[in-house]
């Protein structure tokens, strides 16, 4: 076949492929001259395709080929860079690419939908090739799918193509919105919302069938700006959309209540209902086929979880959703693959590195995929301490009493008990719940015992993690039957902790609660040892970091600045928290250098105002 008769028939396919559709109309020529396009498909709101229904036209290609080979589902054909800025310039193009049999009697269509956000990406790509490689590329191989015998689906797709080509033509001479330039815009609090949107035929305004139009076309991202009053294209498509929905659905198994939801992910290919984090049930759309998948999750706390509920999935053969039974239907040499015995034993020591991590206070998951070789064994060794209650053989001889020990992340403080007549074998405690005294001297040599968590400064706070937070303030109160000196330290400690929850970057509302409790509890009991101006600043300066103070504390500090025979620092401070920078400057130039320097030290030196903290 010559090149004209080849232009006929893929011309002729296309108008054959258009024209049978309710709402679509052509005006392509097989004689068309222009240096870019074949002609126009019209798009209608009704099937009767007059005047007044007219949606728009959007311009056509149509390329033919010859090829007897017609499985593909995709091809790759080599698009003009001239034509694509043509296209750009004209706010888009369907390119068709028609493969004709030899014998001119098949043929199948396929279809590129070159939107101005692609070819500006197209375009781009091919400049950055030829710059870098001092090229002259001419054309760019794209890839092109079958175009649907579906005339629902036709309409749908020359429908969409219509409405983001017009929502993106006038950006076609401007720079298109990255993902980068999204993410500075959301920073600078400029994004008001992001939208995909989805136009179509044959779909109902049912939930499902609006996930499946979402599902099968293509969709673009668009942003809506402050003080704009157009939606503004992103430079991504995204591919392989997933739609996630939570049903609140109570998951169970011999009336033993394991998950209160499952998520519905439905994809183009089917549905996956997940739950937990490691069990999912795949349902292919067209087959129907059912897969179950048990992939543990890295996390150890949920994957002990999951674990329990596939156990007991795989005993009883099912579960419930509500009160559905759920049959996990798998032949029986399935089962035994699944080693019923070993997944019970796993299950048996995930609990009980859950009891090392409830032993050590720690709330956090960790993610045991990623813990080293030296940390596994680590472990191992608070398992056998913490759950298994027993002395911890083969550990280096001569540990001192108070160890530390790193594993994911997290450093934790323990006791090191030597067993009698064994230079190698431990008992292991966690140092806050151990039995040790701990004990400070006071400036005139006095040894008084103070809590445990005295032996820990402002980088102990920010950096172990067996804390009981619950314990701390009680730890206090019970040494303060022995020690009624105690509530000096407490306030040495106190300080410690409020520097360590302003020095971290992620802040751990534990630490400011119970630093809250203990300057409560310091206010509400010293009568003796402590000022009390002193320990109202300290309680008050944890307020300022929850809220502005009420005027009952305005007062407090008022009272206190209008004592004439104040310390300077004190007045300083009662200044910062008020919120006056001026008042508080006055007060801190009047202090010895040697004390203002002390001052910046205190965890009240927050307050000062940060362009002036350079003097």
């Amino acid at each position: 076949m010559n090149a004209k008769t080849i232009e006929t028939l893929s011309i002729n396919a296309v108008r054959d492929s258009i024209v049978v559709s309710d709402f679509l109309d052509q005006y392509i020529s097989d004689n068309d001259k222009e240096p870019s396009w074949d002609g126009f498909v019209y798009i209608y709101n009704d099937k009767s395709k007059k005047k007044s229904e007219l949606v728009g036209r959007v311009a056509v290609q149509v390329k033919g080929i010859t090829c007897d080979d017609f499985s593909k589902s995709e091809i790759s054909y080599p698009v003009n860079i001239d034509d694509m800025n043509n296209y750009l310039h004209d706010g888009g193009v369907i390119y068709f690419v028609v493969y004709i049999s030899k014998d001119g009697i098949s043929k199948k269509i396929y279809y590129q939908t070159l939107t101005p956000v692609k070819l500006k990406s197209y375009i781009s790509e091919i400049k950055e090739t030829n710059n870098e490689k001092n090229k002259k590329q001419k054309t760019k191989n794209l890839k092109f799918i079958e175009f649907p015998n579906d005339n629902n689906r036709k309409s749908t797709i020359l429908l969409n193509f219509y409405n983001n080509s017009k929502m993106q033509t006038s950006f076609s001479k401007t720079e298109i919105f990255s993902i980068d330039d999204l993410k500075n815009l959301e920073k600078q609090d400029l994004v008001e919302q992001l939208s995909l949107t989805v136009s179509g035929y044959g779909y109902d305004e049912s939930k499902n069938n609006v996930h499946k139009a979402f599902l099968e076309n293509e969709v673009y991202l668009y942003v809506d700006i402050k003080g704009s009053n157009i939606s503004h294209p992103v430079d991504i498509i995204p591919l392989n959309l997933l739609i996630k929905e939570d049903e609140l659905k109570t998951i169970s198994i011999n009336n033993k209540k394991f998950y209160n939801k499952f998520s519905r992910i439905k994809s183009k290919e089917g549905t996956t209902v997940k739950i937990g984090d490691s069990f999912s049930i795949e349902i292919n759309q067209n087959g129907g086929s059912v897969k179950f998948n048990y992939t543990p999750t890295a996390m150890l706390r949920k994957r002990a979880k999951d674990l329990e509920f596939f156990i007991n999935v795989v005993n009883e053969r099912g579960f419930f959703i509500d009160d559905v039974k759920m049959p996990f239907d798998l032949p029986d040499y399935e089962i035994r693959k699944i080693n019923i015995d070993e997944q019970k034993r796993s299950l048996e020591y995930y609990l009980k590195m859950i009891t090392v991590l409830d032993a050590l206070h720690i709330d956090n998951d960790i993610n045991i995929n990623e813990l080293t070789e030296q940390e596994r064994r680590e472990f191992h060794n608070l398992v056998i301490a913490f759950s298994d209650k027993e002395p911890v053989p083969n550990l280096k001889p001569d540990l001192p009493t108070v160890c530390y020990i790193d594993i994911a992340n997290m450093k934790f403080m323990l006791v090191f008990e030597k067993c009698i007549n064994s230079n190698n074998t431990y008992n292991i405690f966690d140092f806050f719940s151990s039995n040790l005294a701990l004990f400070y001297e006071t400036s005139d040599g006095e040894q008084l015992r103070t809590s445990l968590y005295s032996a820990l400064e402002k980088d102990g706070y920010l950096k172990i993690k067996n804390i009981d937070y619950d314990s701390i303030l009680p730890s206090y109160e019970l040494i303060e039957k022995e020690n009624k000196q105690i509530y000096d330290r407490a306030n040495y400690d106190l300080l410690m902790m409020i520097s360590a929850y302003d020095e971290s970057s992620i802040k751990n509302p534990k630490l400011l609660r119970v630093a809250k409790d203990l300057a409560r509890w310091i206010l509400q009991n010293d009568k003796l040892v402590l000022p009390y101006e002193i320990k109202i600043l300290n309680y008050l300066q944890i307020i300022r970091r929850e809220r502005e103070l009420n005027i009952d504390e305005v007062k407090e500090l008022c009272d206190i600045i209008a004592d004439n025979s104040m310390r300077e620092d004190v007045i300083t401070g009662a200044y910062l928290l008020l919120g006056n920078q001026m008042a508080a400057e006055i007060y801190f130039n009047k202090m010895e250098s040697e004390l203002q320097e002390v001052f910046k030290e205190y965890p009240i030196y927050k307050f000062w105002d940060e362009k002036d903290k350079e003097m």
